[in-house]
């Protein structure tokens, strides 16, 4: 399925949206940083914030994804990006950095003590991700994936505050942990839905069918139609809520 792809273009509508917590993260990293690693890049604006917060630091973007990774270097050419799965991350930083990423990772305990690894002394872990169980446009996503795809794995993989608080006890020397809400106004449902669409199911098997994809795209608008209260131009008020966490080796 050839027009599956077209999400990697439409991720860039979203860029603004990816920005701001990835500036509030970066903010609370109080270390001289030199090296700074930035995983699940995307298209790299997370990275350019940090080139920006960090001047000085040689930072790389990093991303599994080759068409991604091909359509940062061309917005960011000033940035280094590099292909690879942010979990077979090799070397050490002062910095390493995933904002938006990790909720795609299984197993937190065990990503973010293999994290802590790649940090030299006195190095920083900062995460960030969204929790969106809870916002009715995601839950409702989710629901119709079961019902439309069920052999697909629910992705429901962020843990609870203490839990977290338990796990970063028992890696780093010292931590923050922090939870926000995100209200982004002026939100095309539309173009979040098809993005949405696109992009889960993007690691499915190639040849799933079309009919399926749109009845599962068609069922959402509905519900989601239903769900919120639209303004005069057909756009929603939506939260994202996120979690955040910095780490001392």
């Amino acid at each position: 399925m050839d027009d599956m792809n077209w999400n990697r273009y439409k991720y860039r509508q979203f860029a603004q949206e990816a920005c701001q917590p990835a500036q509030d993260l970066a903010k609370r990293v109080d270390i001289l940083v030199r090296t700074a690693v930035d995983l699940g890049c995307g298209y790299g604006q997370s990275t350019k914030v940090l080139d920006e917060v960090f001047h000085e630091a040689a930072v790389t973007g990093v991303d599994r994804n080759p068409e991604i990774i091909r359509l940062a270097r061309q917005k960011h050419p000033e940035c280094r990006f590099v292909q690879a799965d942010l979990m077979s991350l090799q070397g050490r930083y002062d910095l390493v950095f995933s904002n938006a990423a990790l909720q795609w990772v299984p197993d937190h305990e065990n990503a973010i003590w293999r994290l802590m690894k790649n940090l030299n002394e006195d190095g920083v872990l900062a995460v960030g991700f969204p929790q969106t169980k809870g916002e009715p446009l995601f839950d409702i996503f989710e629901e119709l994936i079961q019902k439309y795809f069920p052999e697909y794995p629910v992705r429901w993989n962020a843990l609870e505050a203490a839990e977290y608080h338990r796990i970063l006890q028992s890696c780093a020397s010292s931590f923050d942990y922090w939870e926000t809400d995100y209200y982004y106004h002026g939100f095309d449902p539309e173009a979040m839905m098809d993005w949405l669409v696109n992009a889960r199911l993007e690691p499915l098997d190639p040849d799933l069918k079309e009919e399926t994809v749109q009845a599962l795209a068609a069922e959402l608008k509905e519900r989601v139609a239903e769900a919120y209260q639209m303004d005069e131009n057909g756009h929603i008020l939506l939260k994202i809520h996120r979690i955040f966490f910095t780490a001392v080796r």
